[in-house]
């Protein structure tokens, strides 16, 4: 009993869940933020991932079309594993893109050769025009809260995607490895 956020936040707390699953269409990133939307701060909160199903039309639900945004952080690294994981179970496919219209890429580090598109668009634009054509847009989170999470790239590609999205979180030991400890 209760708000829908919180008894899905104790029961996430209470299990230890590693995934929160909500289906149905969701608000604007905006109006999820002023009106206290499930999955906007399902999402915000960064305690684990978070899949936001869009509901399929006339056909059972497959993620075979893959698309994850890759750069050099932990973060989109473990999106690209868990995308990986996925394309091998349902026998899909994964479309690499890096969008180098945000922060610099380094686009000869080793992790570079998985990128089928170099995208010169923002990540946000970049992966949402890909949502079009998918089943299912993958993004890492950096796990930030308060007012750096405004310009959050996993939060915004989660509210405008076109098809479903999973927020992947990276667990403490791959935070300690981005904060290099």
């Amino acid at each position: 009993r209760g708000k829908p956020v919180n008894v899905l936040r104790r029961e996430r707390d209470e299990v230890d869940a590693t995934l929160v699953a909500l289906g149905g269409r969701r608000s604007s990133r905006f109006l999820g933020i002023m009106l206290g939307d499930t999955g906007t701060e399902l999402l915000h909160d960064a305690a684990c991932s978070v899949l936001l199903a869009c509901p399929a039309r006339d056909v059972t639900w497959q993620p075979r079309e893959i698309v994850v945004g890759l750069d050099s952080s932990s973060y989109a690294q473990a999106a690209l594993q868990t995308a990986d994981e996925l394309a091998e179970k349902f026998d899909g496919s994964v479309d690499v893109v890096s969008a180098t219209g945000g922060k610099p890429i380094e686009r000869d580090a080793a992790w570079a050769s998985r990128v089928r598109s170099w995208d010169p668009a923002h990540p946000v634009h970049a992966l949402v025009e890909r949502s079009r054509d998918a089943d299912l847009v993958v993004v890492g989170s950096r796990g930030v809260h308060g007012i750096r999470a405004i310009g959050s790239v996993s939060e915004r590609v989660a509210h405008q995607a076109h098809c479903t999205a999973l927020v992947v979180h990276a667990g403490p030991d791959d935070m300690k490895t981005e904060n290099g400890l």
